[in-house]
């Protein structure tokens, strides 16, 4: 019996010595990952750095309606911007289209072009330089173009809310009959909320007005709801609205537009 009991007593002895054996190697792997790991990063810090690239980024919105039967038109828009960022700088184009028929006779065909640069001088506060180009066939104007300096200013900047003004003093040109050069001021606010993941509200407005007549003014609205059905592909709702203070005798102050439309951000 006690030759049972001894047998015991030293198998445990000899159990518990192996434990703490197999801990303490467990402990000293434990720390040689450690070393290693420690190493590895210490290599991958002395491989050269791979310069980031800033490729264009693009998002075009595209919407189209046709009906038929008692009523017959069609109404075709297209919107576009391109970005491209280096360094400091950052330059951005803007396409805008709308095109409509009612009865095979054209009852809408406008377009504007904008294009703008951008130095950063912090990471809210911006300097630049736009020219833009606005072309409405059924309005008071053949066209209009205006260009100048600006300033622009990142007023809220997080996750979810974002918000930018910015500021230019333009030279501009109107053609109606003849044309007419002055100096106007444009305000310009671009607002977005990330309500979801794969949802999205966007607004923007812009208020140019001429600095000696202030009778003379254009708005250009525009409101967006997307949501996201790919990493690629996107559709949304969009409103627009471009009004004119001093339209001729035989035009609206305002003309808007509803469109849906099928995004694609690349």
């Amino acid at each position: 019996m006690k030759i049972i009991f001894s047998f015991i007593a030293i198998s445990t002895l000899v159990f518990a010595s192996s434990e703490v054996e197999i801990q303490k190697q467990i402990e000293q792997a434990m720390q040689e990952k450690k070393a290693i790991d420690k190493k590895i990063e210490l290599l991958k810090s002395q491989l050269p750095k791979k310069e980031k690239k800033n490729p264009f980024v693009s998002h075009t919105e595209f919407g189209y309606i046709k009906t038929g039967g008692n009523t017959d038109t069609e109404t075709f828009n297209i919107d576009i911007t391109v970005k491209k960022s280096w360094n400091k700088h950052s330059a951005k184009f803007h396409a805008d289209a709308q095109y409509a028929e009612d009865k095979g006779t054209k009852s809408k065909n406008k377009y504007f072009l904008e294009l703008e640069y951008n130095y950063v001088l912090t990471p809210r506060l911006s300097l630049g330089y736009m020219n833009g180009y606005r072309d409405d066939e059924f309005s008071t104007y053949k066209y209009q173009f205006y260009t100048g300096p600006g300033i622009s200013y990142k007023v809220i900047k997080n996750a979810k809310h974002n918000l930018k003004i910015d500021t230019n003093i333009l030279f501009s040109q109107d053609k109606i009959e003849q044309r007419r050069d002055y100096v106007s001021f444009r305000s310009k606010g671009l607002y977005s909320w990330q309500i979801l993941d794969n949802l999205k509200f966007e607004q923007s407005i812009s208020y140019r007005t001429e600095l000696k007549d202030r009778a003379n003014y254009f708005v250009y609205s525009k409101s967006s709801l997307t949501t996201k059905l790919s990493e690629l592909f996107s559709t949304g709702i969009s409103y627009k609205y471009d009004y004119v203070s001093l339209p001729s005798t035989d035009k609206k102050h305002q003309d808007d537009t509803l469109t849906i439309n099928l995004i694609m951000d690349y």
